[in-house]
């Protein structure tokens, strides 16, 4: 597989457009733009550790036999929130010299929907991406004086999700108040961080307690079939009780008899939170596998897409995975039905048109003149 060069990301794309509306992708705003969504343009690879499990001992069980762990609890004591793309744009082969060819490739190539842009008497913001006709796209926000040229103020990947009812609990505002991150959950399982591409629709002073269908994705950065079935608890709520229930049958036996708990994993979810608001870690059944390539033509990778289902196992939150093959532990493979371990960045956003995804086709922002 080759990696995509900035070459490969330009080499379809026409420069000088100077008549259009979006500012000139090599001028000092853009080239800010991209210092400050990957700082000092280095990349650390993300390696799934050979490790018998991947998950907290904060991790129980819950009553309906969901294994899911306090999730609520532990953010405010240890996470950050990181304000950076370096990562997401590292799982997907593309490096700090890459991104610029990815901006291009998305204003020459992209285009824009209603629905992804907001404008009042201060700002205007626009969404584009590319290409259109992939669940999978890179994009680029615009923003800038109503009816002035715009700059690219944000380059992140854009994913289609799986639609699930949530309540807004919380949103973060990134520093230049573009982007954002939201806190949203069901009314039976911990609320979950994503990263929303449209927080500046998404996230208005009154989002806070609202209800909408969000379409939650994740972007894999590493991958592998599961090791163990059976999960060992020796502390956390679970255990506390199943250490009440063992000792009232076994009234002859002291606490230190107490075995540990055994949680057979076959076939169940477990996701807990990892050191950075909306990155999380998990294994998980998958479901409806597929796959397809992804990036310009002379340097597409093959991406796998599969479903995950978490929280109530009555309701459950879905959310559609996107695993890049370079990612995958020793040439994983992901197979229907398999059980995985995986570590992942959640992304969603509000579905765009009455609970769907838009079928509203992309329409180019680019002049007529700089379209041939």
């Amino acid at each position: 597989m080759v990696r995509p060069s900035s070459q490969d990301w330009t080499c379809l794309m026409k420069r000088g457009t100077g008549k259009s509306r979006v500012r000139c992708w090599f001028d000092t705003p853009v080239r800010r733009a991209i210092r400050d969504v990957v700082p000092g343009g280095t990349f650390s690879p993300i390696v799934l550790p050979v490790l018998p499990v991947l998950f907290f001992r904060r991790s129980f069980a819950s009553p309906s036999g969901q294994v899911t762990s306090n999730l609520y609890y532990v953010w405010k004591s240890r996470m950050q929130h990181i304000e950076s793309m370096g990562d997401k744009w590292f799982a997907l082969g593309v490096g700090s010299d890459d991104i610029l060819g990815v901006v291009t490739t998305t204003l020459e190539l992209g285009g824009s929907r209603p629905v992804w842009g907001m404008k009042d008497e201060k700002i205007e913001r626009m969404l584009m991406a590319w290409p259109s006709d992939s669940l999978l796209r890179t994009s680029v926000l615009m923003a800038g004086k109503p009816e002035g040229r715009l700059s690219a103020v944000a380059v992140s990947p854009f994913m289609e999700g799986f639609a699930n009812t949530l309540t807004i609990r919380k949103t973060f505002s990134w520093k230049d108040g573009h982007a954002g991150e939201i806190l949203a959950g069901p009314e039976d399982f911990p609320p979950l961080w994503f990263y929303d591409p449209l927080f500046f629709r998404d996230a208005g002073e009154d989002a806070e307690g609202k209800s909408c269908e969000f379409l939650l994705s994740g972007l894999c950065f590493a991958i592998r079939r599961a090791l163990l079935d059976e999960l060992t608890v020796t502390q956390g709520p679970a255990y506390e009780k199943h250490a009440l229930e063992w000792m009232k049958a076994h009234p002859d036996k002291t606490r230190l008899d107490v075995p540990a708990l055994k949680i057979p994993l076959k076939g169940k979810t477990i996701i807990d939170v990892t050191d950075h608001y909306c990155e999380y870690q998990c294994r998980a059944n998958i479901f409806d596998v597929d796959s397809f390539m992804f990036g310009p033509e002379k340097s597409q990778m093959k991406i796998y897409r599969f479903g995950v289902g978490f929280g109530n196992p009555e309701k459950p939150v879905y959310a559609i995975i996107y695993a890049p093959e370079r990612i995958c532990y020793k040439g994983y493979e992901p197979k229907e039905g398999d059980d995985v371990d995986m570590i992942f960045w959640m992304q969603g956003r509000v579905a765009d048109v009455e609970g769907r995804i838009a079928d509203v086709p992309e329409q180019s922002v680019v002049p007529e003149p700089n379209k041939d």
